[in-house]
Order: C-alpha cells, then sequence, then structure tokens
C-alpha cells in the first residue's frame, strides 16, 4: 500500500491500511509505503518549514492511535530522547516495523533528523517534559524540582511536575506514566520528596559546623531551606512517624530532636555539670570560661537575669544544681573562690589591698569591700555580711576587726 498523498482521516488511513493487512495475513508481512521528499542539500533544517514529512507522521499517527504496540514502541523511543538538541550519541531508535530507506548518499543527518520528526511527532509530548526532568535530575542529582523552577529554555518544569502529582493524587496520571517518574526518583508526597536532599544537607551541615542547631534563615546553595525541614522532622520523631532508619540516620549527625533554644540550654546545663563536678558548688565567675571557650560564667548570668522568665522546668534544673538566684551572693561565692586560690598558692595569709588575680580579678578591693560591709553596714549600696558569709571568712583567717588597714594586708593570719 502506498500513500502517495493520505487524507487527514485517522479513521480513513486506517481503513486503508487495514486492506493490504487482511490481504497478507496468510502471508504475514505487508509493506505501506510513505514517500518523504528530502532537502536537496545535506542540512535538514532546509526542510524544517515544509511540511515534506508530515505525510509520514500522519499515517505514523494514525496506526499507532489503533496499534497499542506501536504506540508502546514509539513512546519508548520518545522517552528515550534526550531533551533539547542532540550533543553527538547514537542515532534514535525507531521501533521494529518502521524502516526509513534513501538513496545511496544521503546524508547522515538527513535521515537522523526524519527519524527524529517520526518519533517526535508520534509520541505524546508528555514525554519532552520527562526528557527535561531526566537532565535536571542528571544535573542536580534528584527530581526534587522546585515550584517555580524554569529548564533552559523556559519552560515551567517545576509547575509541570506539581501537576503530575496533583494527577497522580487525583487517579489521572497513567501507570506507565507514573512508573516513568518514578524511575527519576520523584516520590508523591512532600515530606518523602524533600528527605533525601534534607538529609544531604544536613549531613554536609553537620561536617561543617559539628552540630544541627542551624540557624533560622540558613539555605544551601541551591536554597533548600534547612531549619523548616529539621522542624518538621523534629515534629515526626517527637509523634513516633519518622520512623527508625530516618530517627537513626539523623542520631549518626548528633540530632536530638532539641529545638536551637532547647540545645543551647543543655549545652550550658552540661558544661555546669562539668564545672560542679570539678568544683564542688555551682557559683561560677561571671568571668569564667571553660576549657573548650564555653563562656559558662556568661550563661549563668543571662540566667540569672532572666529568672522570672524562665520556664519552670529551667529553673527547677539549675535549682537541682544549687543555683544561686542573688547576684551579689553570687558575687560574694565568686570572691571566696578567688580567696581560696590565693590561700593554696600563698599559705593562710591576707592578699594585700591592692593584689589582683592572674586574670584580672581585684581580690584585694574584694576584701576591703567586704570588712566595709561588716564596719560600716547599711552604708550607701553595701549590704551587711550575713552570718554565713562572715563565718566563711573567719574561717580562712580573714578577721574583720576594724582597727586592720589595707595596708596591713598581707601578712600572716
Amino acid at each position: 500500500m502506498l500513500f502517495a498523498a493520505p487524507k487527514d482521516s485517522v479513521t480513513d488511513i486506517v481503513q486503508a491500511a487495514g486492506r493490504p493487512l487482511r490481504l497478507s495475513a496468510e502471508a504475514g508481512t505487508a509493506a505501506i509505503i510513505v514517500p518523504a521528499v528530502l532537502p536537496g542539500g545535506d542540512d535538514p533544517e532546509e526542510d524544517a518549514g515544509a511540511g515534506r514529512w508530515e505525510n509520514v507522521v500522519r499515517v505514523v499517527r494514525a496506526l499507532s492511535a489503533h496499534d497499542d504496540r506501536l504506540a508502546a514502541s514509539l513512546t519508548a523511543a520518545r522517552a528515550a530522547r534526550p531533551a533539547g538538541p542532540r550533543a553527538g550519541g547514537p542515532e534514535p531508535a525507531l521501533p521494529p516495523g518502521i524502516d526509513v530507506q534513501a538513496p545511496p548518499g544521503t546524508a547522515a543527518r538527513v535521515l537522523e533528523a526524519l527519524r527524529i520528526r517520526i518519533i517526535d511527532g508520534t509520541a505524546s509530548p508528555w514525554w519532552d517534559w520527562h526528557a527535561l526532568l531526566r537532565e535536571y535530575r542528571r544535573e542536580h542529582g534528584h527530581a526534587d524540582v522546585p515550584g517555580g523552577y524554569r529548564a533552559p529554555g523556559g519552560r515551567e518544569l517545576g509547575n509541570w511536575l506539581s501537576r503530575q502529582k496533583v494527577d497522580h493524587a487525583g487517579g489521572a496520571l497513567p501507570a506507565e506514566r507514573a512508573a516513568a517518574l518514578e524511575e527519576l526518583g520523584v516520590t508523591w508526597s512532600a515530606w518523602e520528596a524533600s528527605w533525601q536532599r534534607g538529609m544531604e544537607h544536613a549531613t554536609a551541615y553537620h561536617a561543617a559546623h559539628g552540630h544541627l542547631n542551624v540557624p533560622h534563615g540558613w539555605a544551601g546553595a541551591d536554597g533548600f531551606r534547612l531549619y523548616p525541614w529539621l522542624a518538621a522532622a523534629r515534629a515526626k520523631l517527637a509523634a513516633g512517624a519518622l520512623g527508625p532508619g530516618r530517627a537513626s540516620q539523623l542520631r549518626a549527625l548528633s540530632f536530638t530532636g532539641q529545638t536551637n533554644a532547647q540545645a543551647a540550654f543543655q549545652r550550658g546545663l552540661d558544661a555546669l555539670d562539668a564545672y560542679i563536678a570539678a568544683h564542688g558548688h555551682a557559683a561560677v565567675p561571671v568571668t569564667y570560661v571553660t576549657p573548650d571557650g564555653y563562656r559558662l560564667g556568661n550563661w549563668i548570668s543571662s540566667k540569672r537575669s532572666t529568672r522570672d522568665k524562665l520556664p519552670a522546668a529551667v529553673r527547677a534544673a539549675l535549682d537541682e544544681r544549687g543555683m544561686i538566684w542573688d547576684a551579689r551572693a553570687a558575687g560574694f561565692a565568686e570572691g571566696l573562690d578567688y580567696l581560696d586560690a590565693y590561700i593554696i598558692a600563698h599559705g593562710p595569709a591576707r592578699p594585700p589591698g591592692s593584689y589582683t588575680a592572674p586574670d584580672g580579678y581585684p581580690l584585694g578591693r574584694w576584701l576591703v569591700r567586704q570588712r566595709q560591709r561588716h564596719s560600716n553596714p547599711g552604708t550607701g549600696q553595701r549590704r551587711t555580711l550575713t552570718a554565713a558569709e562572715f563565718s566563711a571568712l573567719t574561717a580562712r583567717g580573714i578577721f574583720m576587726d576594724h582597727g586592720t588597714s589595707p595596708d596591713e594586708e598581707g601578712k600572716p593570719a
């Protein structure tokens, strides 16, 4: 059967092709010939607007509409084609049963262009988008396309993928198309889609910073915002909905499920516990810094100044550790610590009034103020020494007798 000038009607084309197919049923082979006028040169673009290949496309399209095997073969060929202009590689393969023949000497580029036109013109344009998504995955390593993303050339790939997910949720996406998207890594749940990207960014952030206390506004180079992702993971972990495998992945990155504020408080609490273990009390000097550089003194001071605003659980945790909430009492305990250090280094002697500890603490002036608190109670901003404070000083050989002048300090007690 030769289609020299096929009609536009699919029915007419199918009926015409059916005659030789029926007559050749016993022979097993029928030939349907569709001529195409090739361009005179070796550039297929010369014929791009003439439509001389459209007769071929029209016949193949009509036959595939009534032949599921042919349609599936054309679809598979279209799915295998890259998006955009070809950059070398093997020529496009037509389905079995479709053969392009040309006179000797016909340029390979012309034959390749004809094959491409048959494939592109008969398969659904849906596969053009699929090819764009495949290119996106090759470049980015995943198929989680942002909603507003435009592929090279301006095509709205993000919106297209969103529509596929809507169709899938409504049962309107054909199974073979859903399977083709899943092969590229498309997931239908928003959380599932973001899990892998979130883990990649969480792993990179932990490697760079040693923790996952991510600031609210932090975003990766690709714009991925890690804080909201971690917040969602935290909520799922608390609800028991994260799954043991994924929970283990996060815990391997020191993820505890705490908010940044909770993690910061735990950091301070751990440092306070270490201080108590080393010193036997929680009277941390304001200037104290842990060996690893954590400013524990400042942290204690901030909790003291915001005591009335702290959650009950936070206050209780600090109370359990002997927190000194009174700033003046804390200041006295700090001075007592420096006095103990002085006695260990110099023996039972009173520091001179001008003495300053190696880190700059004015221990000599502090002792003068304590004596003034004892000898002139209630003067100005001074607060009288408590009985416990008086006893603590006298137990260390510091006598509060009124006649001792600062110049006499430094003598053996």
